[in-house]
């Protein structure tokens, strides 16, 4: 690890970088419009929204996240066989209920 000089620069690090660092820093801190960020949440949400029903429409779902069996088994997995068919849908139902309480903000005080 680099000793600390009495400028506050890390020792062997030109004055140049360090400056740019500074700028770079500065730039990342800098306070901005929250605006921007909400119209993106917006925006990512409505396409996520049409996502989910494209793949309710089409049979998606099923097909490729509940129907498909494991293509290899290794040694001492073989309980996944059985028990495959009985997790997956409620595995899907515990996701949803996590998305749902963190969309709705229910665990804040």
């Amino acid at each position: 690890m680099a000793e600390a000089t009495l400028s506050g620069r890390a020792a062997g690090v030109p004055r140049a970088r360090s400056a740019a660092l500074v700028r770079w820093r500065a730039y990342l801190l800098a306070e901005v419009n929250g605006a921007s960020l909400a119209l993106f949440r917006v925006l990512f949400g409505l396409v996520m929204a049409w996502e989910v029903v494209r793949y309710v429409q089409h049979g998606w779902i099923a097909r490729y996240y509940i129907a498909p069996k494991p293509g290899f088994v290794t040694p001492g997995e073989t309980f996944r066989d059985v028990f495959h068919d009985f997790h997956v849908p409620y595995a899907a139902a515990i996701c949803s209920m996590g998305m749902r309480v963190s969309m709705f903000n229910w665990l804040t005080p």
